[in-house]
C-alpha cells in the first residue's frame, strides 16, 4: 500500500511526473568494475580424462561387479569339489572291501565284504538279508553277503 501511495504521489502531480519521465529515459548508470580476486580466469574448463559413454569409464566401473562374479564362482566350484565325504553312486551293485571309513569297489572274484545293494540315512531302513556297514558320510551301505552273490 506504501507503494501506491508513493507512486499516487509522484504521478498526480504534472511536473513531479515530468521528472519522472526524464529518469527512465537517461541510461542507467554503469555499475563500477570488481576486482577479481578469487583467481579464477573466464576461460572454460579444461575437458575431462574420460567422457560418461567411454569404453574406459565403463570398464572401470565393471571391474569391482566381475572380481564379486569370480569370487563367487570360486567359492562356488570350491564348495562343490572340496567335499571328501561324497561317495560314488557307481557302488550300487558293485562288491566292495569297507576300509575304514570308505568303502573301496574290488572285483566280485576278489576278498570282498559284500554287494552294494543300497544306500540309506538309517541302518534300521536295510532290507532283510543285508548287513548295514556305516560309511565316512554318515550314510549306512547295505551290503549283501558275499556268497549270496
Amino acid at each position: 500500500m506504501q507503494d501506491l501511495n508513493e507512486a499516487w504521489r509522484v504521478l498526480r502531480v504534472p511536473a513531479s511526473r515530468a521528472a519522472y519521465d526524464r529518469s527512465l529515459r537517461a541510461p542507467p548508470p554503469r555499475p563500477e568494475p570488481v576486482a577479481d580476486d578469487d583467481g579464477d580466469d573466464d576461460r572454460p574448463y579444461p575437458r575431462p580424462a574420460a567422457e560418461p559413454g567411454d569404453l574406459t569409464v565403463a570398464v572401470v566401473r565393471a571391474v569391482p561387479w566381475l572380481a564379486v562374479l569370480v569370487v563367487l564362482a570360486a567359492i562356488f566350484l570350491f564348495t562343490a569339489y572340496a567335499r571328501t565325504d561324497r561317495q560314488p553312486p557307481t557302488l550300487i551293485g558293485r562288491c566292495v572291501r569297507v576300509e575304514d571309513p570308505v568303502p573301496v569297489a574290488v572285483p566280485c572274484t576278489s576278498p570282498n565284504d559284500g554287494r552294494v545293494i543300497g544306500v540309506v540315512r538309517q541302518a534300521n531302513l536295510c532290507t532283510a538279508g543285508s548287513q548295514p556297514r556305516l560309511t565316512g558320510s554318515g550314510d549306512w551301505y547295505c551290503l549283501r553277503a558275499p556268497d549270496a552273490g
